[in-house]
């Protein structure tokens, strides 16, 4: 069966994992980890319980969520950290103690992007870039062009750019 902890379809996480190679004992966190555990639970386990892996998060609701889900899951080695990433030293981590640190989906929501990188807590040779990739999916929505055009009042000669995704 499949391991599926819920959130976002445009990271796949075992191929994430497999470039960031994480290994038994290791110390890994989840900056921005939200609540239910999609990236850091699996983390986790690669890690085993010999490692340690960081939940951080602002919202409290979001670490009693993934809190939840490790226990039900019977996943031991999960710490979960509250935290403002927008305040430097804020993240009760200590410094370079950290294999893997992952800020997946949160940067572009501040203005305090420096603090934010300043919070990975690890050396700079260790810290890995995910892209995205290129986002070529396209809604279906079966309703014909010219349907479309007119419920959103756009003239049949309109030019229309439509955006999808992040930038």
């Amino acid at each position: 069966m499949p391991e599926i902890y819920g959130g976002n379809q445009l990271i796949n996480v075992p191929d994430l994992l497999a470039r960031l190679k994480p290994a038994s004992g290791m110390h890994v966190a989840d900056l921005g980890s939200g609540g239910s555990g999609h990236f850091i639970l699996p983390l986790a386990k690669a890690v085993t319980r010999t490692g340690t892996a960081y939940a951080v998060d602002v919202l409290k609701t979001a670490l009693e969520g993934v809190d939840g889900i490790a226990k039900m899951e019977g996943i031991t080695n999960v710490k979960t950290v509250w935290s403002n990433l927008e305040i430097y030293g804020a993240t009760t981590i200590e410094d370079n103690s950290l294999d893997i640190a992952m800020l997946i989906n949160v940067l572009y929501q501040s203005d305090k992007k420096e603090e934010m990188i300043k919070e990975f807590r690890v050396k700079d040779e260790k810290i890995f870039v995910v892209p995205y990739g290129i986002n070529n999916m396209v809604p279906v929505t079966g309703i014909p062009q010219k349907d479309a055009r007119a419920k959103l009042g756009i003239g049949r000669k309109e030019k229309v750019l439509l955006f999808f995704g992040n930038i």
